[in-house]
């Protein structure tokens, strides 16, 4: 139990199946970090894929990379998703602090927070 002061999770949620395991793994995120948390994955919106797709290309141009960022975008998790997974942890967990954001022109969501409630 509190065992980092912040915990960090870059664009893995995607890979992570079930709702329930996702729930597993925020309240595990809640338990070890000390101080806060900063997570953010992709948002499966429309444009999604499209976006990451050319993107991919204009900066890397390896077809790999590009199919596999497309990949991602559509099996991750939709904000609303997120935030439904989050109310039902925070209830079964009593846990407070964590909200997912949306950010709306880009396809991504992030879940900041601290232990004490107070905005990262």
């Amino acid at each position: 139990d509190e065992s980092f002061d912040i915990v960090i999770s870059s664009y893995m949620v995607h890979h992570i199946r079930t709702p329930g395991k996702v729930a597993v793994f925020l309240s595990e995120v809640y338990r070890i970090a000390r101080e806060g948390w900063l997570i953010a994955d992709f948002d499966r919106r429309i444009y999604a894929p499209l976006l990451v797709g050319v993107a991919g290309f204009l900066l890397s141009g390896s077809r790999t990379l590009v199919s596999d960022g497309v990949k991602s975008v559509r099996r991750a998790y939709r904000a609303a998703e997120v935030n439904f997974i989050l109310e039902e942890v925070r209830k079964a967990k009593k846990m407070s602090g964590m909200d997912c954001v949306s950010y709306p022109l880009f396809p991504y969501w992030m879940i900041r927070g601290r232990k004490s409630g107070d905005s990262v």
